[in-house]
């Protein structure tokens, strides 16, 4: 994100998709299902600073349709990619 706010997109994207495929490991790694819905989520935030916001917003709605009583999920699914990179920056 740090690259993104740069204003290095090409690097930032590079890391996102670096960030989209470790968490696909992690999701389809049998021993690791402890941590499946943390693992999911930050996949999801990953598509969306990717630049693929609807699939992004599509895991976060179907996880939030398997996990109705987690509450981080609704506010993710409210913020836009440029909300998630201005609280990562603190930009007003």
């Amino acid at each position: 994100m740090i690259y993104d706010c740069q204003g290095d997109t090409i690097k930032a994207k590079d890391y996102y998709q670096k960030s989209i495929s470790l968490y696909d490991k992690r999701i389809s790694n049998e021993n690791n299902k402890e941590n499946l819905i943390s693992n999911k989520l930050n996949r999801a935030v990953s598509l969306i600073l990717f630049g693929n916001e609807n699939a992004g917003k599509d895991e976060l709605k179907k996880l939030k349709e398997l996990n109705p009583d987690k509450l981080n999920i609704d506010i993710l699914l409210k913020m836009s990619r440029k909300d998630y990179l201005k609280l990562v920056v603190n930009d007003k």
